[in-house]
């Protein structure tokens, strides 16, 4: 017996679900090798691109009271607006000095404002937490007070700014792992928020040793892109975009 209904063929593609896969340890280095591409195929775009988000950020940061909750807030939609030009060097509709920039800008426009507003609101929140417990533990002290007034001093500052740096990337790991991915499964996956942030999370769970190799190279090149006067963040921050970008094709099954 014919079916009254018969499929139209070719049948459409089975909508993405978030669903990622375990990759070797090994593959860090191809996402770095590959986000230095990224960069390398555009380097004058993209060091534009840096320049103005690390000045916008500068800007927000010279803000009284709302500086420090409006960077929190706007940085998943940065991260968006990077990826977005990381697909475009890969896919070649990078053409033009402004082709990048506008990355960033077209977002709110072209994309659901509510994932932003909860991944931004997300950070803030956690961050905010996270904050107020390594200061109930370790006090003004550490990182949180002035500099040392003498070399005596020097020792105990530095134990409790070590101290502050540990408590706070311990407590920060589950809320970067949940919002590694998330701007990408949204952009790319068009996955809902609250979808994103749990397959981003399940992601980074499966790969923690890769992640984990992934952020001993990030905190080391940090510090070395921080000591010409920081200039080494207008090629980390592309690169780093980059990295993200190739870990995510590698992890998620997805375009």
């Amino acid at each position: 017996m014919i079916p009254d209904t018969i499929p139209s063929f070719p049948l459409p593609a089975t909508p993405f679900d978030g669903r990622s896969r375990t990759v070797e340890p090994a593959s860090v280095f191809e996402w770095y090798r590959l986000g230095w591409s990224i960069f390398a195929a555009h380097p004058g775009h993209w060091l534009l691109t840096t320049l103005a988000v690390l000045v916008g950020y500068l800007l927000l940061a010279s803000l009284p009271v709302i500086g420090w909750p409006a960077r929190h807030l706007l940085t998943p939609l940065l991260v968006a607006g990077l990826l977005l030009g990381c697909r475009n060097v890969t896919t070649e509709r990078v053409r033009g000095a402004g082709d990048l920039l506008p990355n960033l800008l077209s977002i709110p426009r072209n994309l659901d404002p509510w994932p932003w507003v909860v991944f931004g609101g997300l950070y803030l929140l956690g961050a905010t937490v996270i904050r107020h417990l390594v200061e109930l533990v370790v006090g003004w002290g550490g990182a949180s007070a002035n500099l040392p007034a003498s070399l005596a001093d020097l020792a105990p500052w530095l134990g409790g700014a070590l101290l502050t740096g540990v408590l706070e990337l311990m407590l920060s790991l589950p809320l970067l792992m949940a919002l590694w991915f998330a701007p990408a499964l949204v952009v790319f996956g068009r996955l809902r928020p609250m979808a994103a942030l749990n397959a981003s999370f399940h992601a980074c769970v499966k790969n923690i040793a890769a992640l984990l190799i992934y952020g001993v190279i990030l905190l080391t090149l940090g510090v070395l892109a921080v000591l010409p006067a920081g200039f080494g963040l207008l090629v980390l921050v592309p690169v780093l975009a980059g990295s993200v970008y190739a870990a995510y094709r590698d992890i998620f099954l997805a375009t």
